[in-house]
């Protein structure tokens, strides 16, 4: 098959609306037919679209001297610098090119032409800001267009100011290669399926691209994104039938710990008194300094004075993903500090509630404190949250892939029960530290606490296994990995019954779609052992401007293996950048702008990814300057 270049830039169609050189490829491979296709309507307008978008750019940057020009570029990096670094962009960007100029920056000099037209002011920040975010935001929708597929994740997050965001993310293919890629940030009224749809639906016209093309779409699971008559993925699904839905990894990962944790008492009662020693440090100063005071005095009786820093008790909450795992080891590691501080609060008479009379005291978490079976579940969780926490930061990486989540929870799961007869590395030390710190023990509490032990990590087992299942439309397109065969020989029949049912689900021809899976099993059948998903179909890609469009079904199928999301942590990663965009002194910003921000700085690493003089070209056309 063969495309044009210039025509799936413009997105051109024929005059009956064809698609054909565009996103359908021409199949009949004959000079004729290039010259054919060279010389009608729809291939001259794109090349005149084409001349006029190199030219417009030509002639405005013409019109000015290069010494100007550059004057503009140099100013569009130090806004630049001041949107990746979160910084007041509007008040900053006026003293920071002055700053500039006084270090001898020539091109930043020549920026201001006497008092009205200095070109830092507000208005003029706003332009930049405008400039540059359409030139990235045209880079990146460009690249989604031409990805054979791509996959959406959606999250909605309250601001300081209670607006409610809305933020998309899209994962897309450029050359093979997989990419993620900050969409918009948007307001909405509320939260219902039906808002969130609608603004889902607006952006993919609004942007022109294709809904068909959207094959995967991950969220974190709400009953408004997953409800199955007018759920989110429902709505969608009823314009996109072969619309892979997908709940965050991490997500069920944690849903399945907070349920295993609730399911027994004495985890609970754990969970409880590890927010009570949050609250009771926390929210006081002086309770804070005593505690790190004792760190270091313990430190120095014991003559391991270091340079270890002290460590401060941290909040376990069921919606941070690491959490759990922070706090019980903040506490394992000041354990007798802990231990000491407070039995000096209680000496001394300083046991008073933080203000509540729910607020927690010395006295009570001194007793929970020095029970063993706390400080047995302590080092049991150290373990378990040590063990899940790695399992989590896997699932957090922008390159997560199908082949690793299942091997991972098996290696996980067998862990676990690997517990359940012999103590990981904390546990085994419980009776060694508990006498040494003189806990009560009882002496019926060892059958107790194994027993409740056993409880805890079976429900937690069978939790992961329910929650954290593979979808069968997943295990399906994990068949096309070759290295799965694990030898040649296996070959022949690898993948085939898979391959079928992914051709049935996505409206491909099942016996061309076969035909071809076997002329790429041939094609790599000397390679099986590095013939990823992603290689093969960075190989097919390259091969595409020679060969043409060979193998279009396996390639659909790779491009929507490569396009799936597994797990929404970038969106989590967006209201992060939300969070230290739009804070208490910024509560104001227009959430227009936030989106264009985070459209700059999410999108580009450095300012050499962003064409400023295009940026400087779409700001010279707005009107005319005085430069």
């Amino acid at each position: 098959m063969m495309f044009c270049s210039f025509c799936t830039k413009w997105n051109m169609k024929g005059r009956n609306g064809s698609m054909v050189w565009t996103q359908v490829g021409c199949q009949t491979v004959r000079l004729d037919k290039i010259t054919l296709h060279e010389n009608s309507q729809m291939h001259q307008e794109a090349v005149k679209l084409k001349k006029d978008d190199v030219m417009s750019i030509h002639n405005i940057f013409h019109s000015y001297s290069e010494q100007e020009t550059s004057s503009l570029v140099d100013a569009q990096k130090v806004l630049f610098f001041l949107i990746k670094y979160n910084l007041l962009h509007t008040t900053l960007f006026g003293p920071l090119i002055e700053l500039c100029a006084e270090l001898g920056a020539p091109n930043i000099a020549k920026l201001s032409h006497g008092k009205n037209a200095t070109y830092t002011g507000h208005s003029t920040v706003q332009e930049f800001l405008e400039c540059q975010a359409e030139v990235v935001e045209e880079q990146v929708l460009q690249k989604m267009r031409e990805s054979n597929s791509f996959g959406l994740m959606l999250d909605e997050y309250t601001d300081v100011s209670t607006r409610k965001h809305i933020a998309l993310v899209g994962r897309y293919l450029e050359n093979g290669e997989s990419k993620l890629a900050f969409l918009k940030d948007a307001e909405i009224p509320n939260g219902t399926a039906d808002t969130i749809v609608k603004n889902v639906k607006d952006y993919l016209r609004e942007t022109d691209l294709d809904q068909n093309k959207m094959t995967c779409f991950a969220s974190d699971g709400p009953a408004v994104m997953t409800g199955k008559r007018n759920g989110v993925v429902a709505q969608l699904k009823r314009d996109n039938p072969a619309l892979i839905d997908v709940h965050c990894v991490n997500h069920r990962l944690q849903l399945s710990v907070s349920s295993a944790f609730k399911s027994v008492t004495e985890i609970e009662s754990v969970d409880e008194m590890l927010m009570g020693l949050f609250k009771y440090y926390h929210y006081s100063t002086v309770r804070s300094k005593s505690l790190e005071q004792m760190q270091t005095l313990i430190r120095e009786m014991e003559n391991t004075a270091d340079d270890t820093c002290n460590v401060t008790i941290k909040k376990a909450v069921h919606t941070r993903w690491l959490s759990h795992e922070k706090a019980v080891h903040a506490v394992r590691r000041s354990y007798p500090a802990i231990l000491a501080d407070l039995e000096n609060a209680v000496g001394m008479g300083n046991d008073k509630r933080a203000g509540d009379k729910q607020s927690v005291t010395a006295e009570g978490l001194y007793k929970q404190m020095m029970s063993y079976q706390n400080f047995y579940f302590i080092l049991l969780l150290c373990d378990v949250c040590s063990l899940l926490s790695g399992l989590t930061k896997m699932f957090e990486r922008r390159d997560l892939d199908l082949r690793i989540v299942e091997p991972q929870m098996r290696s996980s799961l067998a862990s676990l029960k690997k517990m359940k007869e012999k103590p990981g590395p904390y546990l085994s030390r419980v009776d060694q530290l508990g006498e040494q710190y003189k806990l009560e023990k009882v002496g019926s509490r060892r059958t107790d606490v194994s027993r409740s032990k056993t409880l805890f990590l079976d429900k937690l087992m069978e939790n992961l296994e329910q929650r954290l299942k593979v979808t069968p439309i997943l295990t399906s397109l994990s068949a096309l990995d070759l290295r799965k065969a694990g030898d040649s020989s296996f070959l022949t029949f690898h993948g085939d019954a898979e391959i079928t049912e992914l051709a049935e689900h996505f409206g491909l021809d099942v016996e061309k779609t076969q035909l071809e899976w076997s002329q790429v099993k041939e094609l790599f059948a000397e390679e099986v052992d590095t013939s990823s998903p992603s290689t093969i179909l960075k190989t097919l890609t390259s091969l595409k401007p020679q060969l043409g469009d060979l193998y279009p079904n396996i390639v659909k199928l790779l491009s929507i293996r490569a396009t799936v999301i597994l797990s929404t942590s970038e969106v989590e990663r967006v209201f992060s950048h939300v969070k230290l965009i739009v804070t208490e002194h910024r509560n104001r910003l227009k959430i227009d702008n936030c989106s264009k921000l985070l459209m700059v700085s999410m999108n580009a690493k450095s300012s050499a990814d962003i064409d400023l003089r295009k940026c400087v070209a779409k700001f010279l056309a707005r009107k005319k300057r005085r430069l």
